[in-house]
């Protein structure tokens, strides 16, 4: 089911399933008094062994605290068999499951509720926002099916349309609160002459290194050890130095950087006998995902082999990276597209990921744990930034194919589906 409350405080029960006396299982929020040392403010599954005061309750809780006005998808599991309690966010089981014996339990079911609990025969802790897409099964259902009912929602959008200036602070569209703040001069630009071929407004980034550059940053939007999915259109002169567009800061690392690299590969038609020195490499986009937040990491990249408009001067590309937690996999798209080149792949599996507790950043990376605003490990981004989404979930080619449209689209209110950018002849979604 997916879900969204709208209040970090108290207890606030989503489904639950109603005894004589108690409810025999809740799926809930566990706030307690905001601000407070005994505050919570995590997700949870309980159970009760019997209908009763004195019942046995078993709790399985979220391992990250919840967000207001943020959907998540939301799965408890009882198996009877096993005696246990899963409690499952975003499609991921989430730690050890809570020991859980039910057998004793022997009053009849009741109602089953929406929106609140049971406790000493009266109704309680109801819950504060919106729940969709509920459902309920008499068995255990396996993990596979909790994956596939987990669908990508947007955590974050940054039109970058507005307030014009510098060092100002940019409204996350998406209603859940990541406003992304701009630092060391980095200004939004409203003359269409600037943006002409993005949306007529769009983020400006000089890249200057010596003064420690400009950037722009917001706190953590969706856990990168997880699935996720980042997303925006940039438009440069072709960099000769390597500069980021987007990443996620640890302590030591960035979790995932978005770059230009003038020296993604060697460049495999490249004769030293004939050719310019200066051809001996192919200048190209690229991802990187280190395997820990620490010294000497495994560094995985992968490159988009096929030119891109950046590449020869020529209007803006639109870049995603995606990362599948299930299987490892994280891969590059550009402007719409995977590499369907003979002599690269933007995809590698295998990828070990780790959770990102910094910043997403805009312009700039960290790397090595060299922090200084100043340092060249920071690869500052020059240029143009328009349109950035954050998506927990990979999207699917056919999914980020329609965000590589030229068309700001809107963003999705409540547990909605993706955007949409309909075909004029068709006025349908291409290749549903």
């Amino acid at each position: 089911m997916g879900q969204a409350h709208t209040k970090d405080e108290g207890y606030q029960t989503v489904l639950s399933q109603d005894g004589l006396s108690g409810s025999a299982f809740q799926l809930k929020y566990v706030g307690g008094s905001r601000g407070q040392a005994g505050w919570t403010n995590k997700w949870a599954a309980v159970v009760r062994t019997k209908d009763g005061n004195d019942a046995t309750v078993a709790t399985a809780l979220s391992n990250d605290q919840a967000r207001v006005g943020q959907w998540v998808h939301l799965v408890a599991i009882h198996d009877a068999t096993a005696k246990n309690l899963t409690l499952y966010v975003n499609g991921k089981a989430q730690d050890t499951p809570a020991a859980a014996d039910m057998s004793t339990w022997t009053t009849s079911r009741g109602k089953f509720a929406i929106g609140r609990t049971l406790t000493a025969g009266s109704p309680g802790e109801y819950f504060n926002g919106e729940i969709d897409d509920v459902r309920v099964f008499d068995r255990a259902v396996t993990p596979s099916s909790v994956a596939g009912w987990y669908r990508p929602t947007v955590h974050a959008r940054w039109r970058l349309n507005s307030p014009a200036g510098t060092d100002v602070a940019v409204p996350d569209d998406s209603g859940a609160g990541h406003t992304l703040t701009l630092n060391g001069g980095a200004e939004i630009k409203t003359d269409e002459e600037t943006c002409v071929q993005l949306t007529g407004q769009c983020l400006a980034l000089d890249g200057a290194r010596t003064s420690g550059g400009e950037w722009a940053q917001a706190d953590p939007v969706v856990r990168t050890d997880g699935s996720f999915t980042i997303a925006g259109w940039v438009d440069a002169a072709k960099p000769t130095v390597p500069m980021t567009v987007f990443s996620a800061a640890g302590t030591k690392q960035s979790a995932f950087t978005v770059r230009f690299n003038p020296r993604a590969a060697k460049n495999p038609d490249w004769d030293p006998d004939r050719d310019d020195p200066a051809d001996e490499y192919i200048s190209r986009w690229e991802i990187e995902m280190p395997d820990k937040d620490g010294d000497d990491p495994v560094r995985l990249t992968a490159f988009h082999g096929q030119s891109c408009n950046i590449c020869t001067n020529s209007g803006p590309d639109h870049l995603a990276l995606t990362y599948e937690a299930a299987t490892g996999t994280m891969t590059l798209y550009v402007n719409g597209t995977v590499d369907a080149s003979a002599n690269n792949s933007s995809a590698k599996s295998d990828v070990i990921a780790f959770n990102a507790i910094g910043p997403v950043q805009v312009g700039r990376r960290l790397a090595d744990g060299q922090s200084a605003d100043d340092h060249a490990n920071r690869e500052y981004f020059s240029g143009l930034i328009d349109d950035v989404w954050i998506l927990s979930g990979a999207l699917t080619d056919k999914e980020v194919a329609r965000f590589a449209n030229a068309q700001e689209m809107d963003t999705p209110n409540g547990n909605s589906p993706l955007p949409c950018t309909y075909d004029e002849a068709t006025l349908e979604c291409p290749d549903d």
